[in-house]
């Protein structure tokens, strides 16, 4: 990164930015520049127009340098570029790709395609005079990120550094194919967005390393998200709303068994869910033939900017996930005061204690989640009491203003090394 009168300066990169399920990175690059920093972004590749249904990120979709698509002329006199600038770095580089990357030709193959678009990376940030990348999650972005700065270092007399977020879970339930040991152990410094994510790096590297591995949670600004609390009229059903992608491992399906579940039981609820993925068709076509048409409703995706709406309307907040880092759409919920019922899976407990700001039960138990939803319907205490608590959780641990106060400080540590000391 580079730091100077004007502050710190550095790039972000992500495989898509911005993108609907990756609001946190948006909301962090805002409130890094609040705070001064001066951060460029960029794009492997652009997302599509359905994934930025929010009017107010369309700006930063204008400003986010895209690295893909790009024309074969471009590609070639950029390559011929770096080459000319550091031809033993420039073959130094390529190695490394080659040599890192999984067993086979085809995975060959894809180690070319990250180095070409590493070289592009790099020229991009040389054109602004930018020398550290901090990437987030652990997959092609931080392959561009690791190579991109290995190339920079060597083709300059100045050092270039580089980080990257770990979120999970993909990254962790694919280790070897995402590198996490390799890049963990290259990196200038890794973001956790957990201890249970930290530990899990911890496991992959020698001890030697873990000083650099620290635990920034994402979060919010809770002015985004005030407190809510529905007025419900005599006769009104309950109201359930989940945001999250759909895809399987959200654990949709478990749900609509839980629901099914409590109509058995003579509870009476409406449940939204909200969001897009590939298992929508799917979900539709299942709340149809269950018969919970009148119950269920699918309304898509939805900007980040309508989610507190969603909040205001609801009465609860359910995610049945199998599989997640810290959910960024239950900080949301929490920060509204709405009672939040989540699984007790990998870093979800360290935002919901149990019964106090929230309820948790095991991953993949429809009856349990049946039994959760029920006691926040029928014991009419326990929903303000979980709100009032959640609400103060993320106010207290999960501030995006507080996070990005965190990684201010960490890109001036960064800053010690020169990678980012102002250079225009």
């Amino acid at each position: 990164m580079n730091q100077g009168p004007g502050g710190v300066r550095c790039a972000y990169i992500a495989s898509r930015y911005p993108y609907v399920s990756h609001t946190f990175v948006l909301r962090e690059v805002r409130a890094l520049r609040a705070r001064g920093v001066e951060v460029h972004t960029a794009t492997v590749r652009r997302a599509d127009p359905q994934d930025v249904p929010s009017p107010g990120d369309q700006e930063e979709v204008r400003t986010t340098h895209a690295l893909l698509p790009v024309v074969r002329w471009r590609l070639l006199s950029t390559h011929m570029r770096a080459a000319a600038r550091s031809p033993r770095g420039y073959v130094g580089t390529l190695l490394d790709a080659l040599r890192h990357g999984p067993r086979g030709s085809r995975a060959r193959l894809w180690q070319l395609f990250y180095f070409g678009e590493a070289i592009l990376l790099w020229d991009w940030m040389r054109s602004l005079q930018l020398r550290h990348v901090h990437a987030h999650h652990a997959n092609v972005a931080s392959d561009l990120a690791m190579l991109a700065a290995a190339f920079g270092s060597r083709a300059s007399s100045e050092p270039w550094t580089w980080s990257f977020t770990l979120h999970g879970p993909a990254e962790l339930l694919d280790v070897d194919g995402h590198k996490l040991g390799l890049k963990a152990t290259r990196a200038d410094s890794v973001v956790c967005v957990s201890d249970f994510a930290r530990a899990q790096l911890m496991a992959l590297t020698p001890p030697s390393t873990w000083s650099k591995l620290e635990v920034v949670h994402c979060g919010v600004d809770p002015e985004e998200f005030p407190p809510v609390r529905r007025a419900r009229r005599r006769g009104d059903r309950f109201e359930v709303l989940t945001v999250a992608r759909l895809e399987d491992r959200k654990g949709h399906d478990v749900l609509l068994d839980a629901v099914l579940e409590l109509e058995r039981r003579g509870i009476e609820l409406r449940l939204t869910l909200a969001g897009d993925g590939p298992a929508r068709d799917r979900l539709r076509l299942r709340v149809a033939e269950s018969g919970l048409g009148e119950v269920v409703e699918l309304i898509g995706p939805v900007g980040h900017e309508h989610v507190a709406r969603l909040h205001a309307q609801a009465d609860a907040f359910c995610l049945p996930s199998f599989a997640e880092g810290v959910p960024v759409v239950l900080m949301e919920a929490m920060a509204s005061g709405l009672p939040v019922i989540a699984t007790r899976i990998t870093g979800v407990p360290e935002l919901v204690e149990d019964g106090v700001s929230g309820l948790l039960v095991a991953p993949g138990r429809p009856s349990a989640l049946a039994d959760a939803i029920e006691r926040v319907i029928v014991e009419p205490s326990l929903a303000p009491a979980l709100g009032a608590a959640a609400r103060a959780r993320v106010l207290d641990g999960f501030d995006i203003r507080a996070s990005a106060e965190q990684l201010h400080g960490l890109f001036v540590r960064l800053a010690g090394t020169g990678s980012l000391a102002r250079t225009r």
